[in-house]
């Protein structure tokens, strides 16, 4: 079976090869998705515009200060969390999170700028958009 797209999604974290995976995925003819530094951040956009560098545990911070504020999740925010989708959507979210996406990854140069360097960043709202245009076809 061929595949029109073939999407690979993944954080920065501490993997060292950040860089080097993005240049070897494209190669390879795939799409890539990132986060710097996690994607909590992308989750993060859903609600609020940031371009400030923090740590991952941070941004989990936040999201439970948001998830608090909304009454979300029992007002904690967990990691694999199944209801993710409906809880950071309800307030349309996911036009949020690709407006303020799109906003921080405006003076990203592809090809210019290294990704590892560009914290915080996510292209998760290219692949979301992409679902989305598929989704209403």
């Amino acid at each position: 079976m061929a595949y029109q797209n073939i999407w690979v999604f993944f954080d920065k974290d501490d993997f060292k090869d950040f860089d080097e995976a993005i240049r070897l995925g494209k190669e390879k003819g795939y799409k890539i998705a990132w986060s710097n530094q996690s994607f909590e951040y992308w989750l993060y956009l859903h609600f609020n515009y940031a371009d400030t560098a923090l740590h991952r545990d941070d941004w989990c911070e936040k999201l439970n200060e948001i998830f608090k504020q909304y009454n979300l999740g029992n007002g904690t925010y967990h990691k694999n969390c199944e209801e993710i989708f409906n809880l950071v959507n309800q307030y349309d979210g996911v036009n949020t999170a690709i407006k303020n996406a799109k906003r921080r990854m405006d003076g990203f140069r592809e090809g210019k700028d290294v990704p590892s360097e560009y914290d915080p960043g996510t292209t998760v709202y290219r692949l979301v958009k992409e679902l989305i245009g598929y989704l209403e076809e």
